[in-house]
């Protein structure tokens, strides 16, 4: 990840992305190394080794909405690092309270639903300017009214 910027020669910001599932881990990082040096993993750990080496500004880590522990706990590993990075938490479905999992494990950002590029890396740049978003789907309307209004 010694990538250099090729408009200023500085080294851009580093993304660690944690996903276990292959089609979702390169297409997040297809869509964010664009902007970022991308260093794509596929479990938690080896995590701590690698933010250790290259110092990541950001770590996306991918939280499993049935089993979010593993995921939060990594996330409190990465905060107790000596430079600890900003740590955004990835879901590809919904639960019921984004904030309290934020907040429960110092993460600096959450996103959930389904994610397209531009809203990735718009969420991305919210999370390295320091701000905490927590961004998810809104929950599908349910019964014929909600069919009929389209969700």
């Amino acid at each position: 990840m010694s990538e250099r910027d090729p408009h200023g020669g500085a080294q851009r910001p580093g993304v660690v992305i944690v996903e276990e599932h292959l089609a979702r881990r390169l297409g997040r990082a297809a869509a964010l190394s664009a902007r970022w040096r991308v260093l794509a993993l596929e479990s938690f750990e080896a995590l701590s080794r690698v933010q250790r080496a290259e110092r990541p500004a950001l770590v996306l880590l991918s939280v499993d909405p049935a089993h979010p522990g593993a995921a939060t706990r990594a996330a409190q590993r990465a905060k107790t690092e000596l430079s600890p990075p900003r740590v955004g938490l990835l879901c590809h479905g919904r639960v019921d309270d984004p904030a309290a999992l934020v907040l429960g494990c110092g993460a600096d950002g959450w996103l959930g639903g389904e994610v397209t590029e531009a809203t990735l890396n718009a969420w991305v740049a919210q999370v390295m300017r320091g701000e905490r978003p927590i961004t998810q789907d809104p929950a599908p309307r349910r019964g014929l009214l909600g069919r009929l209004w389209g969700r």
